[in-house]
C-alpha cells in the first residue's frame, strides 16, 4: 500500500529514476570499503560498516540487470583511448603530406571521435560536464590541422613550421586533457550507498545518484501498463511521473529488495557470517555528524556544512543530486534547501513546518 503522505527519494541507477518512500531511508554515504561474503548472489556486494553498524549491501545495477558501472567506465575510457590514437594518426597523415608536398584527399574535418561523442547518451551530469570540456580543444585541433593542410598547398616552405606549432600547441593540449578527463569520468561513476530500513532491518543499496526528495505528479502513480504485466519485474510494479518534467519514475518494491525470493539473506546466516568476517579495510575515524533536524522543514534554517559540495552541469547550474560528506549526508528537497535525512523522517511535523510547497498527490 502506497502512503501518499510521504515524499519520495529519487534514486538514479544508470539513466533510470527509481522512487523509494522517504520513510524507508536511514542514511546515505559515499561507498565505503566492502567486505566480500562468499556464496552470495552476484548482485550482493558484501558488507559495509557505517557508523559502527554492519550492513549487507547490494549493487542495484546488477540487481536490476543493467550495465555495471565498470562496463560504462570501460566504454568511456576505451573511447578516449581511441580518440588519442586517432588524432596521433592525423598528425602522422599531415607529416606525410608535408613530405609529399600535397594534401589532396585528406579530410582534416573527418573524426570518428566526434561521431562517437554525438552518440553518447547519459543523464549523469558530471559525465556530460567532463566530456563537454573536450569540445573546444578538439575543435581547435581540427582547425589547426586544416591550416597545416592549406599551408602545404599554398606555402610549402612554411608547412613544417605550421605542423610543429600544431604538434606543440593544439595536439599537445588535447592529448594532455584526455587522461585528466579519464580520471574524472572514473570518479563520476563512484557509487553512493543508500541504507534502506524495513521492520528493524537494514539493507544498503549502491546507486549512482540520489537526485532529490519530492512528491510525484498528482494522480500519476499507477500499475505498470497491462502489456507489461506478464513480464514485469517483482522489483517494480508501479510507475509514477515527476511534476517538473514528466520524467518516468519506477517505484521500487522495498520488501522485494529485502526478501525477494529469499535471495538476499539479511538476517540469520548472513549476519552470523558478518560477525565473523573481518573488515576488508579500516574505516577512517568519523567526525561527529550534525544533529538531524526534527522535521524536514526545520532544515531550512540550518547552515549547510562546509564539507558539502554542489555538483555543476555543463551550463554551470547546480544539480539537485546529493554530493557526499560521509559524516553528514545531505540531499535537496525539490528546489528547496539541502537537508539531512537522519535516522528517521518526522513527516507529520514536515507537513506544517513551513517548508517549500510541494505538489500534493
Amino acid at each position: 500500500m502506497i502512503d501518499l503522505t510521504v515524499p519520495w527519494v529519487l534514486l538514479r541507477v544508470r539513466d533510470q529514476l527509481f522512487g523509494v518512500p522517504a520513510s524507508h531511508i536511514r542514511e546515505m554515504a559515499e561507498m565505503p570499503a566492502v567486505t566480500h561474503v562468499p556464496n552470495m548472489p552476484e548482485f550482493v556486494m558484501g558488507l559495509v560498516s557505517l557508523r559502527g553498524q554492519v550492513t549487507p549491501t547490494i549493487n542495484m545495477r546488477q540487481r536490476l540487470g543493467v550495465a555495471t558501472a565498470e562496463a560504462d567506465i570501460k566504454l568511456l575510457t576505451d573511447g578516449l583511448g581511441r580518440a588519442e590514437a586517432e588524432h596521433y594518426h592525423l598528425a602522422e597523415t599531415l607529416e606525410s603530406a608535408i613530405r609529399d608536398g600535397h594534401a589532396a584527399g585528406i579530410d582534416a574535418h573527418a573524426c570518428v571521435f566526434q561521431e562517437w561523442l554525438g552518440t553518447l547518451k547519459t543523464k549523469n551530469p558530471l559525465v556530460r560536464l567532463h566530456l563537454t570540456k573536450l569540445e573546444e580543444p578538439h575543435a581547435r585541433l581540427h582547425a589547426a590541422a586544416v591550416r597545416v593542410m592549406q599551408t602545404v598547398e599554398t606555402n610549402p616552405l612554411e608547412a613544417s613550421t605550421a605542423f610543429r606549432r600544431f604538434q606543440e600547441k593544439e595536439l599537445a593540449a588535447f592529448t594532455r586533457l584526455l587522461p585528466q578527463i579519464r580520471e574524472r569520468l572514473i570518479h563520476a561513476h563512484r557509487q553512493i550507498v543508500v541504507v534502506l530500513t524495513l521492520n528493524g532491518q537494514s539493507l544498503g543499496a549502491a546507486v549512482d545518484e540520489v537526485e532529490s526528495i519530492e512528491r510525484l505528479k498528482n494522480g500519476s502513480i499507477e500499475e505498470l501498463p497491462a502489456n507489461l504485466q506478464g513480464m514485469k519485474s517483482s522489483l517494480t510494479k508501479m510507475v509514477g511521473r515527476r511534476t517538473r518534467d514528466d520524467e518516468i519514475v519506477l517505484i521500487l518494491e522495498v520488501e522485494e529488495l529485502f526478501h525477494g525470493n529469499g535471495q538476499v539473506p539479511v538476517h540469520g546466516d548472513w549476519m552470523e557470517q558478518a560477525e565473523s568476517t573481518p573488515a576488508s579495510a579500516p574505516e577512517p575515524a568519523l567526525a561527529p555528524a550534525p544533529s538531524a533536524p526534527t522535521g524536514i522543514g526545520d532544515a531550512a534554517t540550518m547552515a549547510v556544512p562546509a564539507a558539502v559540495t554542489r555538483q555543476g552541469n555543463a551550463d554551470g547550474l547546480d544539480q539537485c543530486g546529493w554530493c557526499g560528506d560521509r559524516n553528514g549526508p545531505w540531499i535537496q528537497i525539490e528546489d528547496g534547501p539541502l537537508v539531512q535525512p537522519g535516522a528517521a523522517w518526522a513527516m507529520e511535523e514536515a507537513e506544517t513546518s513551513g517548508s517549500p510547497e510541494s505538489p500534493r498527490m
